[in-house]
């Protein structure tokens, strides 16, 4: 592909991904936790360097109150001086993502990777509001990155970077740390790289990290243990769950739970964010297994020790909300940080069938591509917070999008979503 072509496709996958999140944002009305945070972040006081090390509310690292202060004071206390950043971060986000796979692997999974994540509705759900986890996804992007470039130019400073991207992904939320005993497997079985991390490139990485980070754990070591002790009554360990297959695979349960009543479907599943789309997550899915026993390179065994430690880790830790059933779908977000590894291996996994078979090439991906196209624009132009496949629920959950554009006072907002519901569920 010459480099006139490749900025063609870059510009027109970041011009789509963008269209899509903006989109997105101005359709759906605050979350309830996106209403919090806008309340602590306003308290904030960046002339006089008040800065907080926690909040007893919010539960999370700090470093998201601070992104959304800073743009509330340039853009004003607007739905987009909220939730610009998010979209910002998100087009980062595709942006190293592109760069990472493209040098680490090649460009035609790059491509692929790009355009999975960029119609991705797990993404742009996530990215559409102020939500911690589309701010994680950026952060781990970035720490893969600059660790593959320590790997390849033995830079000490690329070593600095990665733990200084870690430590600053865990001031978002303290899931980013499920990323480090993957990496830390890597990094000590595989010694194929030309500049394999030491024992003091290691000691590097984890004491950058803990520097940043240890603000935030000293706040809560002074404040009775706060986040920890909520975080730990949230979840009961070593007991089966569904969490890491509801990540990629929760639309097909919900799909097949159309028979139960909304009322029970409401105790099992979160309608503040979208799953993953099935066959997105399936092919997420194929992809980790599939390069099990079909190795690439030294990249994608990294990618497989984060993916598959992550995924086994969340499938032993079950949500003691919703009576601590294992088929309780809510908090599958716990098992984010597998999300990046899961899309790239699945966009290597389409590469390698491509190269291998015709018709995957000519036929079936195109297929593909313009099904997660129309998934994604049918996502964006749904006005509720989540696509739920259940009539009965879309039509709770509008209802209650409504009641609550009303509340902020946006009757014309409201009144769409009830010519909506009127047009779409009864022929009116």
């Amino acid at each position: 592909m010459t480099k006139k072509v490749e900025m063609i496709f870059l510009f027109l996958c970041f011009l789509g991904a963008f269209y899509l999140r903006l989109q997105a944002s101005l359709n759906v009305p605050y979350a309830s936790d996106e209403t919090l945070k806008i309340r602590v972040a306003k308290e904030i006081n960046l002339k006089n360097f008040e800065l907080p090390l926690g909040n007893e509310e919010t539960h999370n690292g700090p470093l998201l109150l601070y992104v959304m202060k800073a743009s509330m004071s340039l853009l004003g206390e607007n739905r987009m001086g909220v939730r610009l950043p998010s979209l910002i971060y998100s087009l980062l986000t595709l942006w190293l993502l592109y760069v990472l796979v493209k040098e680490s692997l090649d460009q035609r999974t790059a491509m692929l990777s790009l355009i999975l994540l960029s119609l991705s509705q797990l993404h742009i759900g996530f990215t559409r509001i102020v939500d911690e986890n589309g701010f994680l996804i950026f952060f781990v992007v970035l720490t893969l990155l600059f660790i593959q470039k320590a790997l390849h130019a033995g830079q000490k400073r690329y070593i600095f970077f990665a733990g200084l991207s870690l430590g600053m992904g865990s001031l978002v939320k303290g899931t980013m740390l499920t990323i480090l005993p993957g990496i830390l497997l890597y990094l000590w079985l595989y010694k194929g790289h030309r500049h394999p991390f030491s024992g003091r490139d290691i000691l590097l990485f984890l004491i950058t990290c803990g520097l940043v980070v240890s603000p935030s754990v000293y706040w809560d070591m002074t404040h009775g243990y706060t986040d920890f002790k909520y975080h730990l009554d949230k979840s009961g360990f070593f007991a089966f769950s569904f969490i890491s297959l509801a990540l990629f695979l929760g639309e097909l349960f919900i799909w097949n739970l159309h028979y139960i009543d909304e009322i029970s479907l409401s105790q099992i599943v979160s309608y503040e964010y979208p799953f993953c789309n099935w066959l997105m997550g399936l092919i997420c899915l194929a992809g980790a297994t599939y390069f099990l026993n079909n190795r690439k390179n030294g990249f994608t065994d990294l990618l497989l020790w984060i993916f598959w430690s992550n995924f086994i880790f969340f499938s032993l830790v079950r949500s003691n909300s919703g009576g601590g059933a294992a088929f309780h779908l809510d908090n599958f977000w716990w098992a984010i940080v597998a999300v990046i590894p899961g899309f790239i291996l699945g966009g290597a996994f389409l590469a390698d069938l491509c190269r291998r078979y015709k018709p995957v090439r000519y036929f079936i991906l195109p297929l593909i591509l313009i099904y997660f196209g129309i998934n994604g624009i049918s996502f964006v132009r749904f006005p509720a917070l989540c696509w739920i496949p259940n009539d009965r629920v879309k039509i709770l959950e509008l209802s209650k999008t409504a009641q609550k554009y009303r509340e902020e006072g946006l009757r014309e907002e409201a009144l769409k979503v009830e010519q909506y519901i009127q047009g779409r569920y009864y022929g009116l």
